[in-house]
């Protein structure tokens, strides 16, 4: 007997056993690697029933670097390979590259940054849920001055960093992640209300990421990567310091603009954004 000659709920069962379909399994997104695993391609039915069991128990990590112009014309591919139900069933997402340096600057370090998002299953969903709240998750306070802290957001635990140095304050690095983290968990803070709060406590499947979500997070990250201050500028005038607190600022209206034009934007804190500014030359 074929597969597909076997009951639905028999045929899922046997997912959760193919090694490409497995649980919590770390799958690479490039510019070449490929988009949907093999059994998803067989059939339209065997696809319609397998990209959600692939989405919901993968652990997408996305690297843009050298794609060049083409990353977003790859992002839609992957979007329009996973469709909208399975978008919403992502659980884990992590996307890294590097700033927008000079290769020969660049590849001196490959100073790059990441951002992940992962969706925990809640104990409870309040509606008194803040921007600001910590993480639940077991962070050690000794931790704090190597690590990043997961700040948790509704569901979402958000995580922004920097590599090889995991808080690297050259060049405001640090402090340009930071503010990255801090619009994401803005544009992922959906109050839950009170009725619906019980009942989505069970349900890990709402609420999901859309489309228009990821391409924020993507658009987001284009922002602080476009928008690098060296850290080795040798001009210590006042007139260096204007050049980076021009980039600083230019970076921040245009998260403040992005953030703005989503359906669901929340309004920023303008004080967070130039309270942030600090350089010692």
């Amino acid at each position: 007997m074929s597969l597909l000659g076997l009951p639905t709920e028999l045929r899922l069962r046997i997912y959760e056993f193919l090694p490409e379909l497995a649980p919590d399994r770390y799958e690479t997104v490039t510019a070449y690697s490929k988009i949907t695993p093999s059994i998803c391609r067989v059939s339209r039915i065997l696809r319609y029933e397998t990209v959600p069991v692939f989405a919901s128990g993968s652990q997408f990590a996305v690297q843009i670097d050298d794609a060049g112009d083409g990353w977003y014309d790859r992002l839609s591919c992957w979007l329009d390979a996973l469709g909208p139900e399975a978008i919403s069933r992502i659980r884990s997402l992590q996307i890294s590259r590097h700033w927008c340096i000079p290769k020969p600057l660049r590849w001196q370090g490959h100073v790059g940054f990441y951002m992940r998002i992962e969706q925990r299953k809640p104990k409870k969903i309040s509606s008194k849920s803040s921007v600001g709240s910590s993480s639940t998750s077991s962070f050690r306070p000794e931790w704090d001055e190597r690590f990043v802290r997961p700040m948790a957001e509704g569901r979402w635990d958000v995580t922004t960093g920097t590599y090889p140095v995991a808080r690297d304050m050259r060049g405001m690095r640090l402090e340009s992640v930071e503010l990255l983290a801090e619009v994401i968990r803005h544009h992922l803070h959906v109050p839950t209300p009170p009725s619906d709060a019980l009942s989505l406590s069970h349900n890990i499947d709402n609420p999901g990421l859309h489309r228009r979500d990821v391409e924020f997070l993507f658009k987001a990250l284009e922002i602080v990567a476009s928008h690098p201050i060296t850290a080795y500028d040798i001009e210590q005038a006042e007139s260096g310091r204007h050049r980076r607190l021009e980039t600083w600022t230019n970076m921040e209206n245009q998260l403040r603009a992005l953030n703005a034009q989503m359906p669901a934007g929340n309004s920023l804190d303008e004080s967070a954004f130039t309270s942030r500014f600090f350089t010692p030359y």
